[in-house]
């Protein structure tokens, strides 16, 4: 049982259509699940969802933890060994996108798998893989556990935080190159988080952060030995 996961902000509700037709024509995808916090950490108010097109899944959560919000509320809910196919929600997805990743999951379910992954030194970690998400990544409840939230300051960088964990768990990471061209961007780009910060210093202090709580990707090269 393959489920595509997503989440959203209100002021990308209005533009998810394409992201979400184009889930719903998958093949191999027994669901599509949207998930959404009752309460906004930067949106105050009351959440109306958006209209859903038939076939959409609507998961709420209380705590609104950043774009993690899309998995760990609901592997919490699953089976430790359901595969579960991440993506954003200003992306659209091309035939055969979540048909590539079931593919390879059948081939090999003890591997994370990601369209588009880079290696830890660009964020300062001497070795490991980070498994970028926009694109598709597929992953297991197990491969995540204990599931943990990232700390506040890390929300806007859940591929660190995501990545970490699978590190911590020693999932390998494996690059599925020929299904990034079946991701496109939508413009659906509203609000993005990191648009007051510094995404690339916020990366390296998640990566910074992880490497010390989980003892993965080793020491930043750049430190002078103690």
């Amino acid at each position: 049982m393959l489920t595509v996961a997503l989440t959203s902000i209100p002021p990308r509700f209005a533009g998810l259509e394409a992201t979400l037709d184009s889930l719903l024509v998958q093949t191999e995808v027994d669901r599509v699940v949207l998930t959404l916090p009752r309460h906004y950490t930067r949106f105050p108010g009351p959440v109306t969802p958006p209209h859903l097109p038939d076939g959409i899944t609507l998961n709420w959560t209380d705590t609104d933890i950043g774009p993690a919000t899309k998995v760990l509320p609901l592997a919490a809910r699953m089976a430790p060994h359901d595969p579960i196919l991440i993506c954003d929600d200003d992306w659209a997805y091309g035939p055969g996108w979540a048909a590539g990743f079931a593919a390879a999951h059948a081939a090999d379910p003890t591997v994370a798998l990601s369209a588009q992954p880079f290696e830890a030194h660009r964020v300062g970690r001497p070795r490991g893989t980070i498994a970028q998400g926009f694109a598709g990544l597929l992953l297991t409840p197990r491969m995540l556990a204990p599931l943990a939230p990232p700390p506040a300051r890390f929300r806007a960088v859940d591929d660190i935080w995501l990545s970490a964990l699978l590190g911590a768990n020693s999932v390998d990471i494996r690059a599925l190159p020929h299904l990034r061209p079946l991701a496109r961007p939508t413009g659906n780009e509203a609000s993005p988080l990191q648009a007051s910060t510094d995404r690339a210093a916020l990366n390296r202090a998640c990566a910074a952060y992880c490497g010390d709580r989980f003892g993965i990707w080793g020491r930043d090269p750049t430190l002078s030995a103690r």
